[in-house]
């Protein structure tokens, strides 16, 4: 399996974000057309905001992977068990190019299996977070257990379960958006048609239907970020984890600041602040970030001493101490993601045992 991954740790965020810079979208994936809808996009005030935000939007998305933890239950196997989320992001980047090239009915209805995947994701995780095993999980997704459950139960037992402050997107919205996209899986309504938005059938670049599909990805994101910030309000409090575990740290756990920026630059100062003081009352966070806080910070020879000895790195002599964390932390989460977004695809047989505390992990290996 060949995964390739991008990452930047950033310290801010670029003026001239794009949704091809975040998803690494190459000329070669780009149709003549698509290049017309980005210069159209471009000159247009309200549209190039609209894509800067969603660029913000899908970074955010990019981001939470590094949320994704593998914890090892007491038995059975574990590693797909992000795979839903992996899916999810990868199937929102087709709706992204889809939507540039403008193939918009693809670009729909890839938005709506994306946003199913997602909270799946988030319905599973919640399901599972006290589980000895992901028995349950691995029957639903091989389709060899028992009937599955509605998505209409699944969006509606997340709602309930997880925290929302008012400006939130809530489950009303989230039906209106959900129906939309459904819409153009089955029959979509004679307004939402996009010759009659564009007023022709000429395949040409048309902005109000540009306009009308970057509303709804917007939306989408909407959704699904005030989710997983929900679902994960640990992202909202970043740390400089490395001054904790140095390079051995605990994986899905914290956010860094790079991690944050996009979130903190979508959501505004004043809904962070909306949303801190909501789960100033969760125990679980509360407990979660009191242990972090406890932990002693570690000088900088200690961090140095945790990065493994065989993994050599170059740097500048005029290079600050906390410059060099910074490119080993860059270097540590690019192949922490990579591992991430490889793990959920592999078709290995796995299964887990516990012996005296000790992890034993037997798995038939395949070339």
């Amino acid at each position: 399996m060949e995964i390739t991954v991008n990452y930047t740790y950033r310290t801010r965020i670029e003026e001239n974000l794009t949704l091809s810079k975040v998803w690494n979208i190459e000329d070669r994936e780009l149709s003549k057309i698509a290049f017309e809808a980005l210069k159209i996009a471009e000159s247009k005030e309200g549209l190039r905001k609209l894509f800067f935000k969603n660029a913000l939007g899908s970074l955010c998305l990019v981001e939470f992977l590094d949320m994704l933890p593998l914890v090892l239950p007491k038995k059975g196997p574990f590693i797909n068990i992000n795979y839903l989320y992996c899916e999810g992001v990868s199937v929102f980047r087709e709706a992204t190019l889809a939507g540039i090239n403008n193939l918009f009915h693809a670009s729909f209805s890839a938005l709506r299996s994306a946003l199913e995947l997602i909270v799946y994701h988030i319905w599973w995780q919640k399901k599972l977070e006290k589980s000895d095993h992901y028995l349950d999980f691995y029957s639903w997704l091989y389709g060899t257990g028992k009937k599955p459950v509605s998505f209409v139960t699944v969006y509606s037992e997340i709602y309930e379960s997880l925290m929302f402050p008012s400006s939130a997107a809530d489950i009303t919205f989230f039906k209106k958006i959900y129906s939309t996209l459904c819409a153009y899986a089955h029959k979509p309504m004679l307004k939402e048609s996009i010759i009659s938005i564009k007023e022709s059938n000429d395949f040409m670049v048309c902005a109000r239907l540009l306009d009308y599909w970057s509303s709804i990805a917007n939306d989408f994101l909407r959704i699904i970020i005030d989710m997983l910030v929900a679902f994960k309000p640990q992202i909202l409090f970043p740390k400089e984890i490395w001054r904790k575990f140095g390079f051995n740290y605990p994986i899905g756990v914290f956010f860094d600041h790079s991690n944050y920026l996009p979130f903190k630059a979508w959501l505004g100062q004043k809904r962070i602040n909306e949303y801190k003081a909501l789960f100033s009352k969760d125990k679980n966070l509360i407990a979660l970030l009191k242990d972090y806080e406890k932990k002693a910070d570690l000088p900088d020879d200690s961090i140095f001493a945790s990065w493994p000895k065989e993994e050599l790195v170059e740097d500048s002599p005029s290079d600050s101490a906390e410059t060099k964390i910074i490119l080993r932390w860059a270097l540590l989460k690019a192949t922490q993601r990579t591992q991430t977004k490889i793990f959920p695809y592999l078709s290995v047989p796995h299964d887990i045992e516990w012996k005296n505390g000790d992890a034993i992990v037997q798995k038939v290996e395949f070339e």
